[in-house]
């Protein structure tokens, strides 16, 4: 009965330390995902609106090659920094 229960704790203890080797690898893996793809591009456009906000006329387009939310919100904010340029021109005038 010892040797049984000395191999059930051994299995055990050995499934116990793969799934949290897994799931510590999945979390791993899942932050760096939204980071890349989330985190990343919204810190840049804030970075550019931040530029754009304190008068950066040399400020560039913000280039993303999505086209879910976040690629709309990079075209929206070219398109404004362009808008903000073409005001400012206007009022020089």
């Amino acid at each position: 009965m010892a040797v049984a229960l000395a191999r059930a704790e051994n299995t055990f203890r050995v499934f116990m330390i793969s799934l949290v080797a897994v799931l510590v690898t999945v979390a791993v893996t899942l932050n760096l995902l939204l980071w890349w793809m989330f985190i990343r591009p919204v810190t840049r456009m804030s970075a550019l609106a931040d530029r754009i906000s304190l008068g950066a006329d040399d400020a560039p387009d913000f280039v993303a090659r999505s086209r879910d939310e976040i690629g709309s919100l990079a075209e929206s904010l070219s398109r404004m920094r362009r808008s903000l340029a073409q005001a400012m021109k206007m009022l020089d005038e």
